[in-house]
């Protein structure tokens, strides 16, 4: 079974993604609240996707994936950012970094279950 990382400060983000990506994908979640236990988990339990949020308190998206691709060197991990900011300069630096794509908040279920389909597809075997 893959395993989904969701780093993710609010509670109705992360139980809906965890509906969608259980439900939908069959996938195992493991959520953390903010960037620094977002890295504990992904060290103890390598997970083939990441789902990170942008602004979250003790470290933030930007914060996280940036110790994930240089310190870490982890370069393959598919990570999909999510954020309620469309700026240009803040995807830049996130498509710089490698994601594989990012997601509008506020989410809704059948939006998010057709973003997450294409996303998988193009980069991870399901």
């Amino acid at each position: 079974m893959k395993k989904a990382l969701v780093a993710e400060d609010q509670l109705y983000n992360q139980v809906l993604l965890e509906r969608i990506l259980k439900n939908e994908f069959n996938m195992q979640v493991i959520k953390a609240e903010n960037g620094l236990e977002a890295l504990t988990k992904y060290d103890r339990d390598k997970p083939d996707l990441i789902f990170l949020d942008v602004s979250m308190p003790e470290m933030n998206g930007m914060e996280f994936i940036k110790e994930l691709r240089e310190n870490k060197n982890d370069k393959d991990t598919p990570v999909i950012v999510l954020t309620a900011n469309s700026n240009r300069e803040l995807v830049s630096y996130f498509i710089e970094k490698g994601i594989s794509g990012y997601l509008l908040k506020p989410m809704k279920y059948d939006q998010m279950k057709e973003r997450i389909s294409d996303i998988l597809e193009k980069k991870i075997a399901m």
